[in-house]
């Protein structure tokens, strides 16, 4: 027999750092002030008024939900969503604890309720302490996120033309900001002063030149020199001369920045290949000894770290660790690295941040809502902070954290279409949107495309009708990226890989009723799921530190691990064979439904091109850049390599997808990257 639950609160209370008003469904802190969906709201509510007590999924969900029928992982959600407000985490919880297979509990021991106050007096009262405590704590924590807030809706372009700038960073002193753009071929650094007048060119005859990093005293530049001869190789540029010392090797695993000086200038960290797993992470080169030394150590050829970033007190040495597509922040202590702090644990992607003078706070970039944001972090507490600042990235401070840059880019990539039988080799557009859409499939009858698109912010899965000519959204849901969809072979399901902000797994939907459900949970969270020929899925594993795997999904509890090395993307290549990317070789491998490896094709397609290829009865379309650039048709049996159209994806994902027909081709390409440079002033006083 279940216990019976107390109704839910209906007065004002503290819990931790947090007052909560259940009449509006507020929750405010010192410095942050979250309004709860209603049925959050109720929950927490709930949750408040039976501290320390069992309640139940079912108890939970009739309350939440009443008579209406929600699929399992409704709940689920509504939890992972209450705990990401809170700012609370399922492994270490603070506020709500998993019981397994039982349901949750809310473990915070509660303050005293604030039931004298009434809601105007709770707002004023709220509104004083914070306006107080921004004449009291001149520049402390509390201040912060008022302080860069204010900076962000102040910023003013500090780059006007039609380039596409990459990498900014402010200099110590507060004077030029240095940043990367395309010259004909050629990447080059430009470095210009606070009005955006150009100060300095640095290019190479022969190398693109990215990552500039200023030295401490902010008269030199360190850069990566990059080419087909040579990968990545560090140049230290006066400033004044013009003049450069070769430091030595470097890795440039993505665009994030490789470069930190620290503030005595004796210290370069740096991004160099990890001799055993052969993937990214962060060295220290000491200019006055000429020596260097491994600083980081990746466990998996999988995750790689990148982005060092010393703080102010030289202290310790913040970084991004994680894969091409999930990469969360952490950091190292100088004199003891092998003990790794995490900072953030989101199944989303930061690409850059920078440490604050007070050796506490980092203000970094993430796409955790959707949209690529600023967020605040107590690198103590582990606590974030939402700025804004829509598809901003790369902040930068100067030393005195008195000047704010950043880089606002956006980036817009539809999907086209090449009808093969036609001589013109014409490329029509099919999607039209400001924002991204790619990983198209066809449907069995080929009538139908589905297709990823974040056009309203968190990825959704959109439909296009080759009949009509029309799209519309089929299926979202708050809080998660829903991506990759699959068609059934009877062309009424799809298979659809979810990220939300504490696991990756797939759905599977019902067109016909609207209707989802899990695929399952198992030990390993797994992503991209395809039908096989006899009802089994397959699905790749999602593992922090491990590299993917491919597994048999056949039933809801029990998984098969087909292979055991390092696979990038998969799909069927007729009924009885898998023909996927592996992350460590060149060209693509063969394997039956059982897990039998048989033999590898096109072995000179390189690790850059994995996620550009699609495969269908028997057939690999991929491209080709030797010679003419170029999409080609190769026939698995015959060994048949046929010349298909001169156009090329340009787009991140699954970029190609081939009707059931092969008549028609479809290529995602971005179509154009819109980016500017912004700069603020940051004022820590109350004016």
């Amino acid at each position: 027999m279940q216990q019976s639950i107390q109704p839910a609160i209906t007065q004002p209370c503290k819990i931790g750092y947090w007052q909560f008003d259940p009449t509006d469904g507020r929750l405010i802190s010192v410095d942050k002030s979250v309004k709860l969906q209603p049925r959050l709201s109720l929950l927490l509510a709930l949750f408040i008024a039976n501290v320390n007590e069992l309640l139940t999924r079912e108890q939970l969900t009739e309350i939440l939900w009443k008579d209406k029928i929600v699929n399992e992982d409704a709940l689920s959600r509504c939890i992972a969503e209450l705990r990401s407000a809170l700012g609370d985490d399922r492994k270490n919880p603070k506020f709500i604890a998993t019981i397994p297979k039982k349901g949750y509990r809310f473990i915070h021991l509660l303050n005293n309720p604030i039931k004298q106050y009434k809601k105007p007096l709770f707002t004023a009262i709220t509104i004083f302490i914070a306006i107080v405590s921004l004449f009291v704590f001149k520049g402390s924590p509390p201040q912060l996120g008022f302080v860069l807030q204010k900076g962000l809706t102040n910023a003013k372009r500090l780059t006007t033309d039609d380039l596409v700038e990459r990498t900014p960073e402010i200099s110590p002193d507060g004077k030029m900001t240095a940043f990367t753009s395309r010259s004909n071929k050629r990447f080059i650094v430009k470095v210009v002063d606070n009005d955006g007048t150009l100060l300095h060119t640095i290019a190479d005859d022969v190398n693109s030149l990215i990552s500039p990093s200023f030295s401490a005293d902010s008269k030199s530049l360190t850069v990566a020199a990059v080419s087909k001869k040579a990968p990545c190789t560090i140049y230290h540029y006066d400033l004044l001369t013009k003049n450069r010392l070769n430091i030595g090797e470097c890795l440039l695993p993505n665009h994030s920045g490789i470069f930190s000086w620290s503030s005595d200038n004796k210290i370069l960290a740096f991004v160099a290949k990890d001799p055993i797993s052969k993937v990214a992470a962060v060295w220290l080169y000491d200019r006055i000894q000429q020596t260097t030394r491994q600083l980081t150590f990746p466990h998996s050829n999988d995750y790689f770290d990148t982005r060092p970033r010393f703080s102010p007190n030289n202290k310790k040495v913040a970084f991004t660790r994680g894969s091409q597509s999930v990469r969360n922040l952490a950091w190292v202590e100088l004199d003891n690295p092998r003990k790794v702090f995490q900072l953030t644990d989101h199944r989303n992607y930061v690409s850059s941040f920078v440490w604050l003078k007070d050796n506490k706070h980092l203000l970094f970039d993430s796409d955790k809502r959707g949209d690529r944001n600023l967020w605040l972090i107590n690198s103590q507490t582990k606590k974030e902070t939402l700025l804004g600042a829509r598809d901003a990235q790369y902040p930068s401070l100067n030393h005195d954290n008195s000047i704010l840059t950043f880089l606002d880019i956006r980036y817009k990539a539809n999907i086209w279409s090449v009808n093969l039988s036609d001589k013109k080799d014409q490329l029509l557009p099919l999607t039209r949107s400001i924002k991204y859409n790619n990983m198209p499939s066809f449907s069995p009858d080929g009538s139908q495309i589905a297709f990823t698109s974040n056009r309203q912010g968190k990825s959704a899965i959109w439909l296009y009708s080759l009949i009509t000519k029309k799209q519309y959204k089929l299926f979202s849901l708050d809080g998660e990226n829903l991506i990759l969809p699959n068609w059934s072979p009877t062309g009424d399901k799809l298979l659809v890989s979810y990220k939300n902000s504490s696991e990756f797994g797939c759905y599977q939907y019902d067109i016909t009723n609207q209707h989802f459900e899990s695929v399952g949970k198992f030990e390993k969270e797994y992503f991209s799921c395809l039908y096989g020929p006899n009802g089994d899925i397959f699905a790749m594993t999602k593992e922090e530190n491990k590299a993917s795997q491919i597994i048999k999904i056949t039933g809801k509890k029990t998984i098969e691990q087909l292979t055991f090395d390092s696979v990038n993307r998969m799909m069927l290549l007729n009924d009885n064979v898998i023909v996927y990317s592996s992350k460590n070789k060149n060209g693509l491998q063969l394997m039956s439904l059982s897990g039998k490896k048989l033999g590898s094709v096109l072995p000179d397609l390189p690790l850059h091109f994995h996620e550009h290829w699609t495969a269908y009865d028997g057939t690999i379309y991929y491209p080709k850049l030797e010679g003419k650039r170029s999409i080609w048709r190769y026939n698995v049996n015959s060994t048949e390599d046929t010349f298909v159209t001169e156009h090329l994806p340009s787009a991140i994902g699954n970029t190609l997808a081939i009707s059931p027909d092969q008549n028609m081709l479809l290529i995602c390409r971005t179509d154009s990257v819109d980016s500017d440079i912004f700069i603020s002033t940051l004022t820590y006083e109350q004016e």
